[in-house]
C-alpha cells in the first residue's frame, strides 16, 4: 500500500496535477492528533491553508541541501503523511543533518530542542518518534523519488 501511495504520489508530482484540497478547519493541538493519520491524507484532517505553509517551508529548507526534483518529491510525500507540526520538525531537522561543521550542527541541533515544544514535541521522546516517523517515510518516498538507474 505505501508504494501504491508514493507511485501515486510520484505521478503527480512528475505530471504536475495538484493533489486534491482539503476544506476541513485544522485542529489546534497537532501534536495530539499525529497518530490519527495512519492511513489517512494529511490533507484530508488539516486545513490547505496550515498544509500549504508547512509544505513550501519544508520545500524551501530542502532545496538549500538537495536537488529540487527529490525535494518536490519528498514534500508531496511529506504533505500527504505527515503532521503539518511533523513537518516543521522535518524541516528544522534539515539544518542539522545538513550542518557543515560540528559546531554548527550543535546549534542547530539546540535550536531544534528549543522549538520543539512549540511545534508539538515537548519531550525528548516525542520527538525521537517524530524523528523515526519522519526518516521511515523519507527512506520510502527516497526510494521512489529517485530516478531508476540506467
Amino acid at each position: 500500500m505505501k508504494n501504491l501511495c508514493c507511485l501515486t504520489i510520484w505521478a503527480c508530482v512528475a505530471s504536475g496535477a495538484a493533489l486534491a484540497a482539503p476544506t476541513l478547519v485544522s485542529p489546534s493541538d497537532t501534536s495530539e492528533r499525529a497518530s490519527s493519520l495512519s492511513g489517512r491524507d494529511a490533507q484530508s484532517v488539516y486545513s490547505a491553508a496550515e498544509v500549504g505553509v508547512t509544505r513550501r517551508a519544508y520545500r524551501a529548507q530542502c532545496t538549500k541541501h538537495q536537488a529540487a526534483d527529490l525535494c518536490e518529491c519528498l514534500t508531496a510525500g511529506y504533505a500527504q503523511m505527515l503532521t503539518p507540526n511533523e513537518m516543521r520538525f522535518a524541516a528544522a531537522e534539515l539544518r542539522v543533518r545538513f550542518a557543515r561543521t560540528d559546531r554548527s550542527r550543535a546549534d542547530a541541533q539546540r535550536a531544534l530542542d528549543r522549538r520543539a515544544p512549540a511545534m508539538g514535541f515537548p519531550t525528548a521522546d516525542l520527538r525521537q518518534v517524530a524523528a523515526d516517523r519522519i526518516r521511515a517515510l523519507e527512506v520510502d518516498l527516497t526510494a521512489t523519488c529517485s530516478p531508476p538507474s540506467p
